[in-house]
């Protein structure tokens, strides 16, 4: 058993006077792993226990050399959670690190019902991947605005809302969605565990070692001596950055418009995007008409319509010219549950915004806690 502890001041924190410091003590059972073992990794925050503090510890696990990255994020409750990493037969000899950062913010959802009228409160039901339901209702302030219960769920799920007391016709409820644990922050401590995975080389030593700088997703700090320069946004800049969300909003992103009816020639926007996209591996059944095998790094591709997952039949299906906008996520893409290893794929309709049609955005996929047992799969 071996520990690391590191110690962080929080004077910057108002919320932390009087608490002159956090302790984020990482632990695994063993030094060095093999193929097929498993990693039993422990966090505890000792000045939590016996408290009612919440928070959430980011796993980030990765190679020295960065060649295989995977991040996870686990809910910690009353100072301790404990997590297995399923190492697959194949993964790689190599030297890795664990780092962890302790999050001061814990899972939980805030919006606003964006066309409101008299209503004093909302519905909402939240599908969990075990196809399990949680129902209730939220009330709403002045603006609208309402805050969910904290619901601790691991992998993606699907939120909808309603009117609490809905009228004839379509769903009309308009919705805004936020979560916290998505937004910026700076941890309360972070620390980096080494460890070996395989047989090393006896005078093997590890090499001077950088986290990947991304880890902190949306990390504030300040930059010195940077010239920014500008350009105006097309149409279909506009486009993303009303209608993205969450994973979705995401610079790795290959963005192709439909705006200007690029795609309306197609029978399929598949048939459009095959051999523009690098990696990316689009295989037509030329014996069964719509059938379609899309892979990336030998790992099926995540579909998505408007941000809801759907299958490669509703992709072929639906008519490229009401597609607006496509994009393509190289592999991991972090929004299919916690880092699908083919990538996804998300059309948007002409129905989104724009005035093309209108439209009310009541359904959400949202990404909850990693699972406790995680498996290391390599993506290279």
């Amino acid at each position: 058993m071996r520990t690391l502890i590191v110690f962080f001041l929080l004077c910057c924190y108002p919320f932390q006077k009087g608490m002159a410091q956090e302790t984020l003590v990482l632990t695994t059972d063993k030094e060095q792993y093999n193929g097929g073992d498993t990693i039993r990794l422990m966090c505890t925050v000792p000045e939590w226990e016996g408290t009612t503090k919440l928070g959430t510890l980011n796993i980030l696990v990765e190679d020295i050399k960065h060649n295989n990255v995977w991040r996870m994020r686990y809910p910690i409750v009353d100072g301790y959670f404990q997590a297995e990493l399923v190492l697959p037969e194949s993964i790689p000899h190599n030297q890795y690190m664990i780092t962890g950062d302790l999050q001061p913010r814990f899972f939980q959802l805030t919006g606003q019902l964006l066309n409101r009228v008299k209503e004093d409160s909302v519905r909402y039901t939240l599908q969990l991947e075990d196809k399990s339901i949680i129902a209730g209702s939220l009330g709403l302030n002045e603006e609208g605005a309402f805050r969910m219960p904290r619901h601790v769920f691991s992998g993606r799920a699907t939120l909808f809302f309603s009117a609490y007391k809905p009228g004839k016709g379509k769903n009309t409820t308009h919705i805004a969605i936020s979560t916290p644990l998505d937004s910026a922050y700076k941890p309360l401590a972070q620390t980096t565990l080494p460890l070996v995975i395989g047989e090393l080389p006896e005078d093997a030593a590890f090499i001077r070692y950088k986290a990947d700088s991304n880890f902190l997703r949306n990390n504030m700090g300040t930059l010195a001596n940077v010239t920014v320069k500008g350009k105006a946004k097309t149409p279909v800049d506009k486009f993303d950055d009303e209608n993205s969300s969450g994973y979705f909003k995401n610079d790795r992103s290959q963005v192709f418009s439909g705006l200007d009816g690029e795609f309306s020639g197609f029978i399929s926007i598949l048939d459009y995007l095959n051999g523009r996209v690098a990696g990316l591996n689009i295989q037509k059944n030329t014996e069964e008409f719509g059938e379609y095998l899309v892979v990336w790094r030998n790992e099926p591709t995540a579909f998505f319509l408007d941000e809801v997952p759907v299958d490669v039949q509703t992709i072929f299906s639906f008519p490229p010219s009401e597609i607006a906008m496509v994009k393509v996520f190289p592999p991991p893409f972090m929004g299919v549950i916690l880092g699908a290893g083919g990538g996804a794929i998300a059309i948007y309709s002409k129905r989104a915004t724009l005035g093309l049609e209108g439209r009310y955005r009541n359904r959400f996929v949202i990404q909850g806690f990693s699972p406790t047992q995680y498996t290391l799969k390599p993506v290279k």
